[in-house]
């Protein structure tokens, strides 16, 4: 990956780098790694993942020099990122299975709360009518 920075600041420098790390990062995702999936808009590699696991060589090769010239960062994705980007997919589409079966729960909960009142409305209105019944077959 190839940075061209134009300001002088470290801090710009590494937004700059940051960004495209994840753009990087996104495209190989996208593109090699799982093709017409989108999951890197799932996943949702950040930069400072990418600076701890995935950063390999840079030139310049001091933060400090050559401030306003190009800079060179190359990222390896390796089995480890392939791993990461397989458990943090895993790990949110569990997340909205278990969401999708509590939701489906609730709702069966709230079915059968109502089933239960009306049952009982209905067995009491029976019971009522019952009792009338007999009174006025006792008079």
């Amino acid at each position: 990956m190839h940075l061209d920075a134009a300001d002088n600041n470290p801090a710009v420098r590494d937004e700059m780098l940051a960004a495209k790390m994840v753009l990087a990062a996104d495209q190989v995702i996208d593109e090699q790694l799982y093709p017409g999936e989108g999951r890197s808009k799932i996943v949702n590699i950040d930069a400072e993942y990418l600076r701890a696991h995935c950063k390999g060589l840079t030139y310049p090769v001091s933060d400090t020099a050559s401030m306003g010239k190009e800079f060179y960062v190359q990222l390896v994705f390796d089995k480890k990122f392939r791993d990461e980007v397989e458990r943090r997919y895993s790990q949110i589409v569990g997340w909205d299975h278990l969401q999708q079966l509590g939701d489906m729960a609730a709702i069966s909960l709230a079915m059968l709360g109502g089933v239960y009142i009306y049952l009982r409305m209905t067995a009491a209105k029976s019971a009522a009518r019952m009792e009338l019944e007999e009174t006025a077959a006792k008079t």
